[in-house]
């Protein structure tokens, strides 16, 4: 029995039933007055935990034992589910999973200084096309001409014979790999068109044929990828004037390409090299600049008719800040971290005139936590002052 005041020991030993889910997926349990995270569990779930962890009055736990599983647990298709570090969310429906996912949206938002500026019942959702057999793009280990992917929350190494959320082919190329190479660290590896990604690649977008190098950014997922640029063009469609879109952190074009289709003049900013080589070579009609975005704030002096940006996961905060007072008609933010997103967007929406349109949130990753944003923002148009 654990009062208010007991002191839960790390590594000890624990029966708890798991009464809903956390912020990052986890299965959320209570012990006296203290919180404790278990992974790859949901309510219902009776289970016999190990403390692993604490932080003030929250524990991470691993299971040691499943004593009831819920009787609303979903087929789980991955035999290595419940010891891999790649998926978090099998266990759950796919309607389980979008729901999930939009109150993990929702309460970011509510409890973010964005609340009062957008309501996270106005949320839209894009399911993935494919829940299973859909990701182009993994990081993984070989030891031992074995493969493997790292545990939950560790970097501890677990053996894996099969992943059923990589396009087919792609396990069976790795495999080869993992027997040519014997070993080799954590890395990253892409399958196109059936061919392991070493040298270089084309994948489809619309019209467009996008090449590709092995160490160039591309959307894991390609299936829902066709669904976020077209939901960008859509937010796009009401635009009076399209002379000038810039696009930052364009990559090898996967936005651009698109965006060349409905403006004018396209300019795409790249600060990697091998992306912007191929990006040259995958259109001539766009203006292509090579540095980092903060750098080329100055061409925002252009006055485009829209801004699209895609950054890495830590956002762009100099990149908006330098947003505020531009009377941009309208900016379109990609993102796959809700954290710096809003972070981001705070400065623009409170302080820099903007508002926000529109906000979709797109399952790019289904049976993980992970979820996509396509935020549409608009200022001022320059034709009416």
């Amino acid at each position: 029995m654990h009062t208010a005041s007991s002191k839960l020991e790390i590594y000890t030993r624990h029966q708890v039933e798991i009464e809903g889910l956390g912020s990052r997926g986890e299965g959320l349990a209570s012990l006296g007055q203290a919180v404790v995270f278990v992974p790859k569990t949901r309510s219902g779930d009776v289970v016999e935990i190990e403390l692993v962890a604490r932080e003030k009055s929250r524990y991470q736990a691993r299971v040691l034992r499943w004593i009831k599983r819920s009787d609303a647990h979903a087929h789980v298709r991955c035999t290595h589910f419940y010891d891999c570090g790649g998926c978090q969310l099998q266990h759950l429906s796919p309607k389980e999973q979008r729901e999930w996912k939009i109150s993990w949206a929702s309460h970011w938002l509510k409890r973010s200084p964005l609340a009062p500026y957008f309501d996270p019942e106005h949320f839209q959702y894009i399911e993935s096309p494919k829940a299973y057999e859909y990701r182009h793009r993994v990081r993984i280990h070989a030891k031992d001409s074995q493969l493997h992917f790292t545990k939950e929350k560790s970097h501890e190494l677990h053996p894996i014979q099969d992943c059923p959320v990589l396009v087919k082919g792609f396990f069976e190329a790795l495999e080869r790999k993992a027997k040519e190479l014997k070993s080799f660290p954590s890395r990253s590896f892409g399958f196109f068109n059936g061919q392991l990604l070493e040298q270089d690649a084309t994948y489809s977008l619309r019209s467009h044929k996008l090449g590709v190098g092995a160490n160039s950014f591309t959307q894991g997922n390609l299936f829902a990828n066709e669904l976020l640029v077209e939901q960008v063009l859509n937010e796009l469609k009401d635009l009076p004037r399209k002379k000038l879109a810039i696009d930052f952190f364009s990559g090898v074009g996967n936005l651009s390409l698109p965006l060349s289709e409905v403006f004018e003049r396209v300019i795409g900013v790249e600060s990697h090299s091998e992306s912007i080589a191929w990006a040259k070579k995958n259109s001539s009609k766009i203006e292509w600049i090579e540095g980092e975005a903060e750098n080329l704030i100055s061409l925002l002096d252009q006055a485009p008719d829209c801004v699209v940006m895609d950054p890495p996961r830590g956002g762009s905060l100099k990149l908006c800040r330098s947003l505020m007072g531009r009377p941009l008609p309208r900016v379109i933010y990609v993102s796959c971290s809700l954290g710096s997103l809003i972070r981001d967007l705070t400065p623009l929406v409170k302080k820099g005139g903007y508002r926000i349109q529109s906000w979709t949130l797109i399952d790019l990753f289904p049976q993980t936590r992970h979820l996509e944003s396509v935020v549409r923002l608009d200022g001022r148009d320059p034709l009416a002052l």
